[in-house]
């Protein structure tokens, strides 16, 4: 048991290390981020065992999640509670908003979900956000909402064994043929093969001693994860881990080793290491002096953590301590949906700081209000010129408002958003037919969604296949929350050349990403005329200030004075 115990911990230690290097030096171990793969494996193994140990009953099932309850939530708490100070304190108000979105999907177990429609784990990571680890937490419980109910239902060994290798085999075919490496690293039906190893292993119940396959499984694990460049890194990861846990060393090499002590304080570890690296990052520059002193803070914080908070809570499961758990995930929701309300809390973030300059106005509200009564006296203006067509979401509101603002007309524009563009539905709808028929220049505009974008290929392919109609789609050009950045600047006290250069990195990479994969699926169509709508704003005037006020009032959308700028900017790119 004992030999058990200790060689899962050392495969922990080494999973947790390899982590927390990829989101250090992610160019120097690119695939230290497989130490979760390993954990999955571990995972499926120890939580089947634990389940096996016990008889089979609903009553089980209880107790399974309890523990779960108290075993992971505690300090997973007091880790959002610490971030969220942190950012309060520090962070830009669109940064805070951010993180009180992630918190609420952290405690919801969706924050795979989350991170996956809002950051690429594979680039720029550090940059991120503090909480894009807790993916992995999200994608586990997924898992277990259903696993312990499949093993109580299916009582016999041998047929579990057959589900689950059917259902392996399955989710491994997912993985296998997925052509989206992103959704396939966020997404649970693409990971439950890796926990399946474990269980299967787990349900076997058959071990092997030999020195020598185990150390060349445990050999190949250390080579995978801190190699440039392999074939399927993840299958073979998952591979050697199940074969080290399933032939085992005929003595016991890992006790009281430091790499041990790791996999002890494991959990700790991974939960702490991003968002005490995240905050470093925001103060002072990689180093590997930095690294060390970084490494010694979050190894202090996880040991004082395991000791004072997982363990008094994982031992004595208690219906009061239940209730504070409870009581303390809505007062976390609480938190985190008035961030996101509150745009990150930018009115204590003002009050506390005292930002203000008066030769540029960032008062969110008063933008708002000027863009609106603009907007709002345009879109109930008849239309008086239907041979330009706009269609889209909100940027389509903005584009024809830009246009009237330069030309005085009031062009036709149609309202759809980029979840609903759907071939059948769009050509079935008889003002849209009507609206293209009269029109000589079709401009999609829209916040394009990945989820959606074979949908709308297919729709803008067909429109551009209409003879004698010109065709143009507008990218998305989402910024990091301007108001927000400003806040910081000022805050800073930057001046204009370093605000300049600031806002020209702050694209925010997660909707452009998703322009791009839209410009990628049409590029073979040459009826269609792509407009790069980021190069509008890049390096343009006072950063993206003209006459004192912001061209982009949130993320993306124009205000009053951004409405006669970019006309200007569009039209010769849409032949007017």
């Amino acid at each position: 048991m004992k030999s058990k115990i200790y060689l899962i911990e050392f495969l922990r230690g080494v999973s947790v290390i390899s982590v927390i290097l990829y989101h250090y030096f992610p160019k120097i171990f690119p695939l230290g981020y497989l130490g979760v793969d390993i954990f999955f494996v571990i995972s499926g193994y120890v939580i089947t065992k634990s389940l096996l140990l016990k008889k089979s009953s609903w009553a089980t099932l209880k107790n399974f999640y309890n523990k779960r309850i108290h075993r992971l939530l505690p300090i997973l708490y007091i880790v959002l509670t610490f971030t969220l100070l942190m950012s309060v304190i520090f962070d830009t108000p669109h940064a805070t908003k951010n993180i009180g979105q992630g918190i609420i999907a952290t405690i919801l177990y969706l924050a795979n979900i989350f991170y996956y429609t809002e950051i690429d784990y594979f680039d720029t990571f550090q940059a991120n956000s503090p909480l894009v680890h807790t993916w992995s937490l999200s994608l586990e419980e997924q898992f277990y909402i259903f696993f312990p109910m499949i093993m109580l239902t299916l009582r016999k060994n041998k047929l579990r064994i057959i589900v689950f290798t059917l259902i392996l085999l399955l989710s491994l075919i997912f993985y296998l043929n997925g052509t989206d490496e992103l959704y396939k690293h966020y997404m649970p039906h693409f990971r439950i093969w890796q926990l399946l190893f474990g269980t299967l292993l787990a349900l076997s119940n058959k071990i092997y001693y030999n020195n020598y396959v185990h150390f060349a499984s445990v050999f190949c694990i250390l080579f995978i994860l801190f190699s440039q460049d392999i074939i399927s890194p993840s299958l073979l990861i998952v591979i050697f881990a199940t074969s080290s846990l399933l032939v085992r060393p005929k003595k016991e090499y890992y006790n009281y080793k430091l790499v041990f002590y790791c996999g002890a304080l494991s959990y700790g570890l991974y939960l702490w290491h991003q968002p005490i690296m995240y905050y470093n990052s925001l103060f002072w520059d990689k180093s590997f002096v930095n690294f060390l002193i970084i490494i010694f803070i979050i190894v202090v914080i996880s040991y004082l953590s395991n000791k004072f908070i997982e363990n008094k809570f994982r031992y004595k499961i208690t219906n009061a301590s239940l209730l504070f758990i409870l009581g303390a995930s809505l007062l976390l929701l609480s938190l985190g949906y008035v961030g996101h309300t509150s745009r990150g809390y930018y009115s204590l973030k003002s009050y506390i700081y005292d930002v203000k300059n008066d030769s540029i106005n960032i008062n969110y509200d008063d933008l708002l209000i000027k863009r609106t009564l603009i907007r709002n006296s345009i879109l109930e203006l008849p239309v008086e010129d239907s041979s330009i067509l706009i269609i889209g979401d909100s940027k389509s509101e903005d584009l024809l408002c830009s246009l009237y603002k330069v030309k005085n007309v009031r062009y036709n524009q149609v309202e759809i958003h980029a979840n609903d563009y759907d071939e059948k539905s769009f050509f079935a709808d008889q003002k849209i037919l009507k609206s293209i028929d009269q029109a000589d220049r079709i401009i999609f505009t829209n916040t394009w969604q990945r989820e959606n974008l074979n949908n709308v290929r297919d729709v803008i392919n067909k429109v551009a296949s209409i003879p004698k109609k010109k065709v143009y789609i507008i990218s998305t050009a989402n910024f990091e929350d301007l108001t927000s950045q400003y806040f910081g600047f000022f805050k800073q006290n930057l001046n204009n050349n370093e605000i300049l250069k600031k806002l020209n990195k702050s694209v925010r990479f997660d909707w452009q990403r998703q322009s791009d994969e839209l410009k990628e699926k049409l590029k073979k169509n040459k009826n269609v005329v792509w407009i790069d709508k980021k190069e509008a704003f890049m390096g343009k005037y006072n950063g993206f200030c003209i006459d004192n006020e912001l061209v982009l009032y949130d993320t993306g959308h124009l205000t009053s004075s951004g409405f006669d700028y970019f006309g200007q900017w569009i039209i010769p790119k849409i032949g007017l």
